[in-house]
């Protein structure tokens, strides 16, 4: 093709005009100069979807010939020019292969990139490059490597990547997990063989990456984990954590054994993984609350409330009695959350408690339950002798009088035939038609 024709067709590729710029396209596809491949891959950026599908078309056709120039378009500026040169590379498969790989050794990122995202696609026949990329590339080409090994899925790809989560590099483990966790279940036995591993990388994120599979298979193990003597408090932590994300019933019972646990931070992780398997571990937690540990009382009764459990309401009200104050509180607190109005009489007894915390909590939870005694209860606690109390009994009061005339209006602004809301002075209900006399 004439230079001039080259030059035209360039130009064409400007047009305003779609179609035009297909029929460029089409004869580019044509063309025997070399020049047409680059315009060829300047049309994969095109915003088209016609001209991009017939650029793509044409440089698959053009096979071995168009590599270099895909390869080079995965550095384009356009993120579009790059994301369709990817895809042409894979529709040419086998043949692109060596120069994927080598691409994958490339300084340029954007290049490293796509070329294992193309790689990727290759499936089972890309693992040995992978791992090849693995032990010999720089930091950035192995993580691409990571990443891309993680969207094959291949359980093969499970062993080089969990050696990755003992590298040296932060980096490089955290997206050995994410990649892990994007195989899912295939990997979950031999990250249970890595719990055991005497390198505490590896073992930390095979914690890590198990609680984010959610796999129950791997509840035995990490239980064992975690009686575990030597266990240090964060790892201890994350194993509570996972055993949360999985959710599985068979932790609730250890988990509750960790709400005893001497450090606060392990006790809260224990509650919120026990929040997360939910209903189940309601009754375990109810027989907690007759423990002899005040932490596993205090945990349980919190937990509880927050999970509105209304099946733990008597339990929780025989509690107002415990001897401990913190346990008072904490019931108090959880009854308020439950909301249930049988604790109201109950909590109502417990007005005079010697302890300001617990009284201040008595109040907030009457006012949280709403029973008509409590508005009672709250002017009562105005004289309260601690200043804390008198304040949380104003802030009640105020909150129950708003519920309550909140409740009237919403009564009155309703239509009596079809319970339409309305206001004050509507003469008749746009609903039902219904008239309304005033007195």
């Amino acid at each position: 093709m004439p230079k001039k024709s080259s030059e035209n067709l360039e130009s064409l590729l400007k047009s305003a005009n779609a179609d035009v710029r297909r029929k460029a396209v089409t004869d580019l596809a044509k063309s025997s100069d070399s020049g047409a491949l680059d315009l060829l891959v300047k049309a994969l950026g095109d915003d088209n979807e016609n001209v991009v599908q017939g650029a793509m078309k044409a440089l698959t056709e053009r096979g071995d010939k168009s590599i270099p120039a895909l390869i080079t378009a995965l550095k384009n500026r356009s993120w579009t020019v790059r994301k369709n040169a990817s895809k042409v590379l894979v529709r040419l498969g086998e043949k692109s292969l060596e120069s994927i790989v080598k691409a994958m050794y490339s300084d340029d990122d954007d290049v490293q990139f796509w070329a294992g995202e193309v790689l990727s696609e290759f499936g089972e026949s890309a693992i040995d490059h992978f791992v090849d990329i693995l032990k010999s590339g720089s930091q950035s080409s192995r993580i691409c490597a990571i990443n891309a090994l993680g969207k094959t899925g291949s359980p093969r790809a499970v062993e080089p990547l969990i050696q990755m989560l003992a590298s040296d590099a932060w980096s490089v483990r955290k997206a050995a997990a994410e990649a892990l966790w994007e195989v899912g279940q295939p990997a979950t036995q031999p990250l249970i063989e890595a719990l055991e591993s005497k390198n505490p990388d590896l073992e930390f994120w095979s914690i890590q990456v198990l609680g984010e599979i959610g796999d129950p298979a791997a509840v035995p193990a990490l239980i064992r984990k975690l009686v575990s003597p030597d266990l240090s408090e964060e790892k201890r932590i994350s194993v509570i954590k996972a055993l949360g994300e999985i959710e599985d019933p068979q932790a609730i019972s250890a988990l509750i054994g960790e709400l005893g646990h001497p450090s606060w931070f392990v006790r809260r992780a224990a509650g919120e993984a026990l929040w997360q398997i939910g209903p189940a571990a309601i009754g375990d937690l109810i027989k907690a609350l007759s423990s002899q540990n005040v932490d596993v009382r205090y945990w349980g009764s919190k937990v509880l409330g927050e999970m509105q459990a209304k099946e733990a309401v008597e339990p929780l009200i025989g509690l107002l009695e415990d001897r401990e104050w913190s346990i008072r509180s904490g019931v108090a607190y959880a009854l308020g959350e439950i909301g249930d109005e049988r604790a109201a009489e109950a909590l109502l007894k417990h007005l005079e408690d010697p302890n300001e915390i617990v009284r201040k909590n008595i109040v907030i939870a009457l006012g949280q339950i709403g029973d008509a005694k409590a508005i009672k209860s709250s002017e009562a606690a105005l004289d309260d002798e601690s200043d804390w109390v008198r304040r949380y009994a104003a802030e009640t009061l105020e909150k129950i009088k708003d519920k309550r005339v909140d409740s009237e209006l919403a009564v009155k602004r309703k239509c009596g035939s079809c319970f339409a809301p309305m206001e004050d002075d509507w003469k008749f209900c746009p609903s039902c038609g219904k008239s309304f006399h005033r007195k």
